[in-house]
Order: C-alpha cells, then structure tokens, then sequence
C-alpha cells in the first residue's frame, strides 16, 4: 500500500505526463530532431506498397510505444520509492527525466537500421542514412555548445562564483571549509524546494537533514509559516546545535516568525539576516550563541 504522500506523489505525476513540458535545455533540441526524424521514416515507409516494409514499420512502432512506456513508468516508479521525498513532493527534476524518454525513439530507429537493413530498398536505405545522419549532427550541434559552457561554468572556479545558487549563497560557499565543518542549514517553509539545491552545490559539506514533511505544491505553504527544518523550540534547537557538533548556522531563508521563535540564541549585538553565515560559539556555562561571521557581497 502506498502512503498518503507516495499516493499524492503518484496524482501529481499522472497529471503531470499531461500538462507539463519537455523544456529542459538538453531535451528539448533532442526531441525535436530525434522526433521528427522517427516520425519523418515511419511515414515513409507506411507509405510505400510493398508489403516487405509493414513488418519493420510494425515493431518500429512497437518498440518506440513499448519503450516510451516503460521509461515513463520506471521514471513513476523512481519518485514513488527512490528519489529524496524532499524532491520528490515537487517532481525534481521531472521534465529532464521524462525527455529521457526520447531514447525509445533511438532503438525504435536503431532496431529498423540495423535488423531490417536487408529489408530495405536502396533508396530508402539512403534516405534512412541521410536524415538519421542529419539529424545526429544537427542534435550534436544544437547542445554541444551549450553543453560545453555549462561543463566550464561548473569546473571554473571563477565562473562558478557567479552561479545564482553560488553567488547568492556565497557566504555559506566562501567561508566554510568543505571537507571538514558541519553546517545548519536554515530554511523557510516557504522555499523548501532550495533544500536539494543548496545541498547540491554544498557537497561535501555536511548539512542537516530535511524533515520529510512534503505539503501540496498546489497548497503552498505563506510566508509567515513556521521554518520547516527546525524541530522544537530555541532551547531544542540549541541542544541539536550542540549535541550534533555543528561549527555554523546558515540562515538561508527565514521569515519574522523564525526571529521570534529562535531570535535570542544570537549574539544580542547580532543582526538576523537571511544568506548570513553564523559561528555556533560554546559558552561557558554550557550555553550556545550565534554570532555572524560572514554576510553575502553588498550586504
């Protein structure tokens, strides 16, 4: 039996086969090349008389209808007991898995290349060559140079500062040694689809967990509920803070509750800001405090 959220999960996905879009920057161009190359010999050889050619038309078509099938259903089947409930409440990442579905095209047309070569006359042999030939050096052309700049932008150190997720969180990114610091990561409810991003980018690091609490993306939560990834009031907090050895705290997003909730565990002199790193400082008399040690450019 699925749970409440799986069967919420699974709702989502079904509406989503149709009424979302293949608009991934790799997967789009794929599609559209690949589709129309698939489409474009099917109708050509349907159409020609000889009965040779219904047979190779037939399973082309069955394994192009079979594979898409299965590919949509291991793609369900995923969300439902694989991917991170974290990602998949909002189906991450949904449109570049389903554009995956585009290689049902590829053995539907590689299976008519290649078992019913024979099959084929000269002429359509020559044709098949010339627009599955087209069509790989017109794919290959249309993502590799996107694909290239985005390989640099995430190998280059100095391109990768101007990322959107490592530029905005770039006190979190500049300051914390990677390999070693343990970081919580604070997040409004309200952006609780960040958590996998900032995670992403932050790997090694060690974060805390999400709770896994997924709410309805049609019922998306205001900007004054409660910060999702904090359990507990600020005297809970801050034995978490302690008893799991965190060097820092990073207020990703936060709303006024989240200051009225947990603002006196921060260094009286402390502005609370959001995309502000931190220090988790050990008192004394066993008590925590949270002072700010980093702050994004220009802020």
């Amino acid at each position: 039996m699925l749970s409440g959220t799986q069967q919420a999960v699974l709702f989502d996905y079904i509406v989503a086969l149709g009424t979302k879009t293949i608009n991934h920057w790799v997967f789009a161009p794929a599609v559209f090349v690949i589709g129309t190359v698939v489409i474009v010999l099917l109708v050509l050889l349907a159409s020609i008389p000889q009965r040779r050619y219904q047979i190779p038309v037939k399973t082309a078509l069955v394994a192009l209808t079979a594979g898409m099938t299965l590919c949509l259903f291991l793609i369900g089947f995923a969300y439902l007991f694989v991917i991170a409930p974290e990602a998949s409440a909002y189906l991450g990442g949904f449109e570049r898995y389903v554009g995956s579905g585009v290689l049902a095209g590829v053995v539907a047309t590689v299976y008519l290349w290649v078992y019913h070569f024979d099959d084929l006359g000269t002429k359509v042999r020559k044709l098949f060559g010339t627009l599955f030939i087209g069509g790989t050096m017109a794919l290959t052309i249309a993502v590799t140079p996107i694909l290239g700049a985005e390989i640099f932008t995430n190998l280059d150190e100095n391109s990768r500062q101007f990322d959107f997720y490592w530029y905005g969180h770039y006190a979190l990114m500049d300051t914390v040694d990677f390999d070693n610091d343990k970081v919580y990561v604070v997040i409004q409810d309200f952006y609780r689809p960040m958590y996998t991003r900032i995670r992403y980018y932050s790997t090694p690091l060690r974060i805390n967990g999400p709770i896994h609490l997924p709410y309805d993306p049609k019922n998306i939560p205001d900007t004054d509920d409660p910060v999702f990834n904090i359990q507990g009031d600020v005297q809970d907090w801050a034995h978490e803070l302690i008893s799991e050895e965190y060097d820092y705290v990073y207020l990703a997003y936060i709303n006024p509750l989240f200051v009225d909730i947990y603002g006196t565990l921060f260094e009286p002199s402390a502005e609370i800001m959001e995309r502000v790193l931190y220090k988790v400082v050990m008192l004394p008399d066993d008590q925590v405090v949270l002072r700010p040690i980093a702050s994004p450019p220009n802020w």
